[in-house]
């Protein structure tokens, strides 16, 4: 994928990419917000999905990365409603479910991808860079 050996700095010098984490479980929230700030990524944690759709309203962020179960609003009914006022921030599916039994369900809401919740560090990263790539390649 887009991974760059050794080097841990910031993906963008100038303007960090902004991560938007949608998860509920605390313990978890924390891990993958130092992971991600490791990177040199800015993290805006929801912990649920009501304050991810209100985040993303108030905020400009690169990418989201959301839990599937999670309390108010699930994961797939906040990326639909997301979806209604914002189409090309990348949205990918964060879960423990099983990969197959989900791709179809998550891309008919509008989910870009898929995260394990087990996924390294390194996979993480990876994943983050290409869709935001992609991302900021439609918008060009």
């Amino acid at each position: 994928m887009n991974s760059l050996p050794g080097n841990h700095s910031s993906p963008v010098s100038t303007h960090p990419l902004h991560v938007l984490l949608a998860e509920d479980n605390l313990l978890l929230q924390q891990a993958i917000r130092i992971v991600l700030q490791q990177r040199g990524f800015k993290v805006s944690v929801a912990k649920n999905g009501q304050q991810a759709v209100q985040l993303i309203q108030q905020q400009q962020v690169d990418i989201v990365l959301m839990a599937i179960n999670m309390p108010v609003l699930d994961g797939v009914e906040a990326t639909i409603a997301i979806r209604e006022f914002n189409k090309y921030t990348p949205i990918i599916a964060f879960t423990s479910y099983d990969e197959t039994s989900m791709l179809q369900y998550i891309k008919q809401a509008g989910m870009n991808g898929f995260l394990s919740k087990y996924a390294s560090p390194e996979h993480i990263y990876e994943t983050i860079m290409l869709h935001t790539k992609g991302a900021k390649e439609k918008a060009s």
